[in-house]
């Protein structure tokens, strides 16, 4: 959407990105699918991260390698949510470098799980 981006926000150029017709087929491009698994390389051995496709989202699947305990599960919730909610801006604008290159209306979903598979903290952020 041209809407003459006001001036504190930074504008990226997307003009000569690729354009797909689903979030599959952006996730089936090499050029992006290695971006992803750099990204996976990158999350470290405390955790893993799984990339996967729900409907229209595009989700961020960490899951602890280390259990975390019971009792700190609230506190880690909490810590996690916080830093999910800061980093709102960033996923927003990558939410919107992806949407304008494609056709579906898409999100980004970012998911934390215990080691058992347990929802730690979780957020969907869109365009």
């Amino acid at each position: 959407a041209d809407d003459g981006d006001s001036a504190e926000s930074e504008t990226i150029d997307t003009s000569n990105l690729k354009h797909y017709a689903t979030l599959q087929q952006y996730l089936d491009d090499p050029d992006n699918s290695e971006g992803l698994e750099k990204l996976k390389k990158q999350s470290g051995e405390a955790i893993d991260l799984d990339i996967e496709i729900e409907d229209d989202t595009l989700v961020y699947d960490y899951t602890y390698t280390t259990a975390i305990e019971e009792s700190n599960i609230a506190n880690v919730s909490d810590i996690l949510n916080q830093m999910l909610e800061s980093s709102k801006d960033n996923f927003q604008k990558l939410a919107g470098v992806m949407q304008s290159q494609i056709d579906e209306d898409i999100k980004i979903k970012v998911v934390y799980r215990n080691t058992d598979g347990e929802v730690i903290a979780e957020k969907t952020f869109d365009f």
